[in-house]
């Protein structure tokens, strides 16, 4: 999957920076909120990646990733053991097909998301 102007399908992301974590013990990174306007496969993680900002643990749409240097031993563990992708749904709704009523579902952000945004906020304090 790829951003294209002229060929592929029309896919909307809407997004906003909720946090930036940023010094001298971890890289810099981002708690970001997508709003989708479609559903194309893949399309959040192909338009972070498009915008310079992959998701954390994307191997197939991560750029050129840069070794970390100097970065907190916690937080390197947890990124180093993190075997998914930092991407969650936190609301998914739908319109049910049969009677057209609207559903919602919520879900709390994993533990091990958790615990990387825990160690993030907490550094340099």
């Amino acid at each position: 999957m790829e951003v294209g102007i002229t060929k592929g399908k029309r896919a909307v992301t809407n997004y906003k920076t909720l946090e930036i974590f940023e010094n001298n013990k971890s890289p810099t990174l981002s708690l970001v909120e997508c709003k989708l306007e479609t559903g194309r496969t893949h399309q959040i993680r192909v338009h972070m990646s498009y915008k310079g900002n992959n998701i954390l643990g994307d191997k197939k749409y991560k750029k050129k990733f840069k070794k970390f240097s100097k970065i907190d031993k916690d937080l390197e563990e947890s990124i180093h053991s993190l075997n998914r992708q930092f991407l969650h749904a936190k609301t998914l709704g739908f319109n049910h097909p049969t009677s057209g009523k609207r559903l919602e579902f919520s879900s709390i952000l994993p533990q091990e998301l958790k615990k990387i945004t825990k160690i993030l906020r907490n550094i340099d304090k």
